[in-house]
């Protein structure tokens, strides 16, 4: 997510020059815009609109990637912080990234906010085997997590 970062001619603090066909072009700004300028290595040059929501792209999903590393390497908070990144470049939640933030989650020991996630990911892809997968064990860990809870109160009232 860009938003207030690229600054385009007429919206105010200056525009970003003449893109390759002599248009208007946004400027880099700062902030989370300079991460994906700087991977398009253009920071602080005019850029095309389209090749920007191609940066985009590929940034979203380099993030989504980073965060499977994340998972596998026991990296949790990373993981969710990475999935996070890439639904609010892309602008989006998608199915994947709802999918891996509910992993990491689950892993942190947070399967209330893993259900959540992927409540809304079988919105978006309700056919996928591993998003049922993922919340049948998410089910089952809030089950034990109350068993064990019942448990402990019921030690408590007697």
């Amino acid at each position: 997510y860009l938003g207030p970062h690229v600054k385009v001619s007429g919206s105010g603090g200056g525009g970003g020059g003449k893109d390759k066909d002599g248009n208007e072009a946004p400027a880099a700004g700062g902030g989370e815009g300079d991460a994906i300028m700087n991977m398009v290595g253009r920071k602080n040059t005019p850029i095309d609109p389209e090749e920007l929501e191609k940066a985009k792209a590929v940034y979203a999903a380099t993030q989504l990637n980073l965060s499977m590393a994340h998972l596998k390497l026991g990296r949790n908070a990373e993981a969710a912080q990475a999935a996070e990144l890439s639904m609010k470049t892309a602008g989006a939640p998608s199915a994947k990234g709802l999918f891996r933030h509910a992993s990491a989650k689950l892993a942190i020991g947070d399967p209330d906010s893993a259900k959540a996630d992927l409540i809304q990911a079988l919105e978006l892809a309700p056919e996928d085997e591993g998003i049922k997968a993922k919340m049948a064990e998410v089910d089952a860990s809030l089950a034990a997590y109350k068993k064990k809870e019942a448990k402990v109160y019921a030690k408590m009232f007697q």
